[in-house]
């Protein structure tokens, strides 16, 4: 009796160990040469080496040439240099419900409490029209209890120019697509290390499903994590859910990877009722994803939902990743259920394993044109999609030097890694 009951107590005593050890296990262990994490997979406990990227930040180096927007002639206009002033400047804008221009002068701006934007055509711009001179900082790239943005735009006609943010909890810019924020500008900035997606386009497909926002223009922007690796998977560059007419160009888009557990979301991502967008003539190094329209989700059964991406543009973007520490490096351009999209004339070249340059998911994507690309991995076509393909190339590394050099000179990039 006694010996059963020994047997009994060891035997608990072993499941609890065992099961304490695979919940810590799975967040971190410290050992002498890296941090682990662990994932399960076929029901064994096996090892996941995290990728911590850089000892020391690194930065996209780049001459912002293009010209700021004019201010409006019927704007009033603020200059500000500190936080307080800058928060007084928003509140003021309310107040005269709009048409308000606030130029920010050299400093950081360091916002514990997100600016709301809830009247129309709110511009903020740099005093000296340099990014590297006006920084935007949030609470930290870490999460947090409750939404931590550096901006939330809840009106049409936003535009920001011109200034660098930095480390958010969770998204650097929401646009509330659900309360019909239309024409944002957002053009010559540096969006980096924000713990989820940089910018955020949301929508509420129950309530307000008739809303979006629509006709954006994100221009001559970079798009960079520091570390070379994000701290969580949960991230993206620019992440639009019902988005319509929006242009993406001239942008580039730089380790946006996850460091452990599951692949980073896409650099670029239009989704859920998202509808002839143009992602065209960016440059993509190292992220796990580059360009996605389209994402389906088979639980959402709703009949708001008209499709999960449709037509659309993906044109003259370079996509490169090399062969780094990146544990979820994945496909450059996915499509899923993207009917009528025309992908064209792009560069991708990947010196990693994923098999796949491209990737065409679902019956749902008909009429798709694949046209011109020059890869070095496979098409694909996945669960009944179907495309026109043509002009498809085949090139080797020393060929996509002169797509990278090309791209590098056209947007005024010295370095990528600086």
């Amino acid at each position: 009796m006694l010996l059963n009951k020994v047997k009994n107590i060891l035997l608990i005593f072993f499941l609890i160990s065992s099961i304490g050890f695979i919940a810590i296990s799975y967040y971190v262990i410290q050992t002498d040469t890296g941090r682990y994490y662990f994932k399960k997979v076929k029901n064994k406990i096996v090892p996941e080496e995290r990728n911590v990227g850089f000892d020391t930040p690194k930065r996209v180096d780049k001459l912002f040439s293009l010209m700021q927007l004019e201010t409006p002639s019927d704007h009033h206009v603020t200059i500000v240099q500190n936080v307080d002033e800058a928060v007084l400047a928003v509140e003021y804008a309310r107040k005269i419900k709009g048409n308000a221009t606030i130029l920010f002068d050299d400093g950081i701006y360091d916002f514990r409490k997100t600016l709301n934007i809830i009247v129309p055509n709110v511009h903020f711009k740099s005093l000296h029209q340099d990014p590297e001179r006006v920084i935007f900082k949030g609470l930290g790239n870490f999460k947090t209890v409750g939404v931590h943005n550096i901006i939330k735009v809840e009106r049409s006609g936003f535009v920001i120019d011109g200034i660098t943010l930095t480390e958010s909890p969770n998204h650097l810019i929401q646009i509330a697509g659900e309360a019909d924020a239309d024409n944002p500008i957002i053009r010559n900035c540096i969006f980096q290390d924000s713990y989820e997606q940089m910018i955020k386009v949301s929508y509420d497909l129950i309530r307000y499903p008739e809303n979006s926002s629509d006709y954006g223009l994100l221009e001559n922007n970079i798009f960079q994590y520091t570390k070379g690796v994000a701290e969580h998977y949960y991230t993206g560059g620019l992440d639009c859910i019902a988005c319509k007419h929006w242009t993406v160009k001239r942008n580039v888009f730089r380790d946006i990877s996850s460091p452990f557990q599951s692949t980073a979301q896409y650099a670029v991502h239009f989704w859920t009722n998202a509808q002839d967008n143009q992602v065209v003539e960016n440059l993509f190094v190292n992220n796990d994803r580059a360009i996605g329209f389209g994402m389906i989700f088979s639980a959402i059964q709703n009949q708001n939902l008209q499709f999960y991406n449709q037509g659309g543009l993906i044109q003259r973007n370079v996509i490169f990743h090399s062969d780094s520490n990146d544990n979820h490096a994945d496909v450059g351009i996915g499509l899923h259920g993207s009917p009528d999209t025309v992908v064209k004339d792009n560069i991708i070249y990947f010196e990693h394993d994923y098999p796949n340059a491209i990737e065409v998911r679902d019956v749902l994507s008909t009429g798709v044109i694949i046209t011109d690309n020059i890869i070095n991995k496979k098409i694909q076509l996945i669960n009944g999609a179907t495309v026109i393909e043509k002009g498809t190339k085949q090139i080797k590394k020393e060929d996509v030097i002169n797509g990278l050099n090309k791209i590098l000179l056209d947007l005024k990039i010295n370095s990528i890694y600086e």
